[in-house]
């Protein structure tokens, strides 16, 4: 009798309440915090998370809350890291927080938990390590102005003397992250999308080193150089399969994001791709492999494939498209074997997207070579060699006002072998499909 008299709206919110309170899946397996290791190249840099500093120095780990609130530097959920060391530009890596599927399927067997869990943040996860390569900052040289001496000029016997020898400077590799050239030429209806998988989930898959690094320069390029709006720029670091569905649809339905925004005949499409790559056992297919694969050996399953990505982008009425993967399909990597016994894929884009006009596509090794890195210059070597040929080198250090998909691709194919035989001894050939008469760049 006395339960009736308590209103039914009061017994709601005191029910709800008393749930909340309980601990959920999420929370008791994941809990509300992680840790994260932040690594820089040098190291001993400052960290700074959401403009707050940690007291901590790279390379080392921290503890972030999975719940963050929107501030000066960060939005909602968003952990931005500020690494900053003398001597040095800062930089800030962001990072986006993801559903833990796991968490969620669990919270399913509680639903009152699923609610809790998204409020205090123990279904999100972000990514286990940082890793940031700080650009020295330009020395600039005092300038030392002579001043004539008032005093009587003293003559003195000529003496013979050994002649000085100076030594040659070291010949630096140019670095493709400073004076990055800047186009007048902007194309505002352009789309790209540019994707970095560098840690993935299963330790057994190696990670991609400097892949992070590889999709910020090309950023910039693409800003700077190409003339695209930052806003038109689909940036995806450590991106799951759902991430390449909801951008490039899959085998059922093109009709994704990237069709949705582009502008019919009108729009210039660039893909950029640093990643692993890997040869299904099963269908002799090559895939994309996204960070939460758990088993390479069930790539049919658990990766992206190939033909679905090229039978996609061959529905999209772009006006001209530039894929660039930064990955090899042979079941190797730089950083040891993803897959064992496999065979190489060679990339064979279907027909129906070559036969379209202004198409060309880029990889940056062949059958069962393996992509090389560039340590010294924390990128892959591919990436390094693309960007400093359209940087300069690939034109003759800007003689010309554009530079051509030929002249890029003989720069590419004379300088990637080459360095991938002088450094380790091993071929990398880099293939190049499509319209080579194209022009890629107005400088």
């Amino acid at each position: 009798m006395f339960v009736r008299l308590i209103p039914r709206s009061f017994r709601l919110l005191t029910t709800f309440l008393v749930l909340s309170l309980l601990p959920s899946c999420a929370t008791i397996f994941s809990g509300t915090s992680q840790s994260v290791k932040v690594i820089s190249t040098p190291k001993d840099a400052k960290v700074y998370l959401n403009g707050n500093d940690t007291g901590a120095l790279t390379n080392s780990r921290i503890k972030i809350n999975r719940a963050v609130r929107s501030g000066p530097e960060n939005y909602t959920n968003e952990q931005a890291y500020r690494i900053e060391k003398e001597g040095y530009a800062s930089t800030t890596i962001r990072d986006r927080r993801k559903v833990n599927g796991l968490a969620l399927a669990l919270d399913f067997l509680f639903p009152p938990a699923v609610l809790v869990d998204f409020l205090n943040g123990s279904i999100y996860k972000y990514r286990r390590r940082i890793r940031a390569n700080l650009v020295p900052e330009p020395i600039v040289e005092d300038t030392v102005t002579l001043i004539a001496s008032q005093e009587p000029e003293i003559k003195v016997e000529e003496t013979i003397t050994e002649p000085v020898i100076i030594a040659e400077p070291e010949v630096l590799e140019e670095s493709i992250d400073v004076d990055i050239p800047e186009t007048s030429h902007l194309n505002p209806d352009a789309i790209a999308v540019i994707i970095g998988n560098e840690f993935y989930d299963n330790p057994d898959i190696p990670d991609v080193s400097y892949a992070m690094e590889d999709m910020q320069s090309m950023k910039q390029y693409l800003i700077k150089t190409f003339g695209y709006r930052e806003g038109n720029i689909i940036e995806i670091s450590n991106a799951s399969l759902a991430d390449f569905n909801r951008v490039f649809g899959n085998s059922d339905n093109f009709k994704a994001r990237l069709y949705n925004i582009v502008k019919p005949g009108v729009s210039d499409v660039f893909i950029y791709y640093s990643g692993h790559g890997a040869p299904s056992t099963e269908n002799n297919q090559g895939y994309l492999v996204p960070v939460e694969c758990q088993d390479i050996s069930l790539l049919q399953f658990e990766g992206y494939e190939l033909n679905t990505l090229f039978d996609n982008l061959a529905e999209i009425p772009y006006n001209s498209l530039t894929v660039v993967l930064d990955a090899c399909f042979s079941g190797n990597s730089h950083n040891g074997a993803l897959i064992k016994q496999a065979s190489p894929i060679y990339i064979e884009p279907r027909m129906k997207l070559l036969n379209k006009e202004n198409t060309v596509i880029f990889s940056s090794s062949s059958g069962n070579q393996i992509s090389s890195w560039y340590s010294k210059q924390s990128h892959s070597l591919f990436t390094y060699y693309f960007l400093r040929g359209i940087k300069g080198s690939a034109n003759n250090y800007g003689s010309k006002s554009e530079l051509s998909i030929d002249e890029l691709s003989s720069y590419l194919l004379e300088n990637v072998p080459y360095s991938a035989r002088r450094m380790f001894n091993r071929t990398q050939t880099p293939e190049i499909i499509g319209d080579k008469n194209r022009i890629l760049i107005n400088y």
